[in-house]
């Protein structure tokens, strides 16, 4: 099937053998070399402009159709197919010199410009979002700084972009990011510098949660690129339209990084840098960013980094099996960043005996099994190791090493030690049975940050993740029993109740909620916070539930009600 490129022509549809429409009569082989072979947008007129697949003697290529000519978009036009004739980089798709060009149709529009670029596989960021959720901090240092390389090079040739946006980014299956959609770039000249103070560009383009003040106001810089590439990485962390964030309202600065848990400090600053609301905060240059960037792959791969928030955690134990651990904990920090600890786990016996227990990076969550003989350890290095920690004889005690591609956030025996299970920021849960090293891989659709197991029968184990989703599920078969939804934001914490009849689920979303367990029916309305909740216990009769928030008070609530027993109980 060929299409007709004239979008008056009544009838677009054309056998492959005929050489002209047979509605309007226009020429099917475009410049005697591309046939229009599927449309990649909508054939109406609602748009400015419509995207076809060619074939280019035999290789695939799109077209794209400006269908409105008015001499503002023609303007726009022609600048990005300039804009992508002049660049070469991967990131950049490829436009011949001849690939720009103007084809009169026999009827309709007097004149059609075209382009012809390289098509691009894969898809774009809006749609992977959609497909697999949040990304990790890992994926998000690789995916900025492939976007601050091709900025580089714009950059570099006194280009900028001006609508970096999920949508005009795409993601091939090499995994490299390209940057589409050149209709609005600028020149960065020295009489364009010149009229920034006082004059406006009348070629003004925004996207609303994306665009900066001073571009909504005529005055774009190439920092503006800056801000739009911050809200896009901050789009990817949170999952959340940056449109749908608050915003400080003193400062104007962005609310993000609680929704975004993964993220470390460093790498929330320089994104926060990006987005500052003023341009003369932001980066000075690209070159300025891929520093920053380098600094922080270094401390992150560089072990002695960690001993800056190197802390001593005690951990009573209990009397039969009376040790002292000092290791890591995820500590919430005064900017609710989570913050990590040390790289060694020391335990020190009845005997005094010191084992140090090593990782590679910073140990985040650690378990006893129920009998005391196994200690389980969480790390950012992705792994978690099993140790068998009462061990006399020298050498390693080391016994399993479960495997994540991200972070280890969370770790868990199950009540008689048969399971194990991991959570980690890649995605999944690892439940393993301990003694057989089985493992049932369970997914989400972002990082796993809780794990929970019920009662004593070992039945059912509960995961909680950034994607605003609890979730539980059967230990023997790993299939999903029940799946908690009405949470809007982060599920940060997960608890059974004593006899796991009820499921108690704490988010960021400022409230709490007890389930019953097997059908996901809420059991009390909303518990709420001022602020986000982070985790929940229930009493040891199982009536009570104790909550805890960033609103720096802890509550109890009726189990069976979702009364309030006690007012806020506060702290400082």
């Amino acid at each position: 099937m060929s299409y007709c490129i004239n979008p008056k022509c009544l009838e677009r549809q054309n056998p492959d053998h005929l050489e002209c429409c047979q509605a309007c009569g226009t020429q099917l082989l475009i410049k005697e070399r591309y046939r229009l072979v599927k449309p990649l947008s909508q054939l109406d007129f609602r748009g400015n402009a419509e995207i076809f697949e060619v074939d280019d003697r035999g290789t695939p290529k799109v077209l794209k159709v400006l269908t409105n000519n008015s001499p503002k978009l023609v303007q726009l036009f022609e600048r990005g197919a300039r804009t992508l004739q002049q660049l070469r980089h991967p990131g950049i798709p490829k436009v011949e010199s001849d690939g720009y060009f103007i084809f009169s149709p026999k009827l309709g529009p007097k004149e059609l410009y075209c382009l012809v670029m390289e098509k691009i596989e894969g898809q774009n960021l809006e749609q992977w979002l959609e497909k697999h959720g949040t990304i990790s901090q890992a994926l998000a240092l690789k995916w900025l700084r492939q976007l601050v390389e091709i900025l580089d090079k714009m950059h570099q040739n006194e280009l900028f972009h001006r609508d970096i946006k999920l949508s005009n980014i795409m993601l091939t299956p090499d995994q490299q990011l390209v940057l589409i959609d050149f209709g609005t770039t600028r020149k960065v000249t020295d009489t364009y510098l010149a009229k920034i103070g006082g004059g406006r560009d009348i070629t003004t383009i925004a996207s609303p949660g994306y665009t900066p003040l001073e571009q909504f106001n005529g005055r774009a810089v190439p920092q503006s690129d800056f801000y739009a590439l911050g809200r896009t990485l901050v789009y990817l962390l949170t999952g959340i339209h940056p449109i749908d964030l608050p915003e400080d309202s003193q400062t104007g600065n962005l609310i993000w990084r609680d929704r975004a848990l993964q993220v470390s400090k460093p790498l929330a600053d320089l994104i926060d840098n990006l987005i500052a609301p003023f341009p003369v905060k932001r980066p000075q240059n690209t070159q300025v960013i891929l520093q920053r960037l380098a600094d922080i792959q270094s401390a992150l791969h560089r072990p002695e980094a960690t001993q800056r928030h190197r802390r001593i955690i005690r951990l009573g134990l209990g009397l039969s099996i009376s040790v002292l651990a000092t290791g890591l904990l995820w500590l919430w920090g005064p900017r609710r960043q989570l913050h990590t600890v040390a790289t060694q786990l020391c335990i020190v016996s009845e005997a005094g005996r010191l084992l140090s227990l090593n990782h590679e990076n910073d140990v985040n969550a650690i378990a006893f099994s129920p009998d005391g003989q196994l200690l389980a350890t969480a790390s950012l290095d992705n792994t978690a190791r099993v140790w068998e920690w009462k061990r006399k004889k020298s050498g390693s005690c080391e016994v399993l090493r479960p495997r994540h591609r991200d972070n280890v956030v969370a770790i868990a025996f199950s009540p008689k030690g048969k399971y194990l299970a991991t959570a980690s920021l890649d995605q999944t849960v690892q439940l393993r049975v301990v003694a057989s090293d089985y493992i049932t891989h369970l997914k989400h659709t972002s990082g796993v940050v809780d794990v929970a197991f019920a009662d004593e029968d070992e039945k059912y184990l509960a995961t909680a993740s950034a994607d605003g989703t609890a979730r539980v599920w059967e230990t023997t078969t790993g299939k999903e029993v029940g799946r908690i939804r009405q949470h809007n934001a982060f599920v940060r914490a997960v608890t059974f109740s004593p006899d796991g009849r009820y499921l108690a689920t704490a988010s960021l979303d400022n409230t709490a909620r007890v389930w019953e367990t097997t059908s996901g029916r809420p059991i009390t309305p909303p518990l709420k916070h001022a602020n986000g909740v982070v985790a929940a216990a229930f009493s040891p009769d199982g009536q009570y539930l104790a909550t805890a928030s960033w609103d720096n008070t802890a509550r109890v609530w009726e189990t069976s009600s979702g009364r309030p027993v006690t007012p806020p109980l506060p702290h400082n």
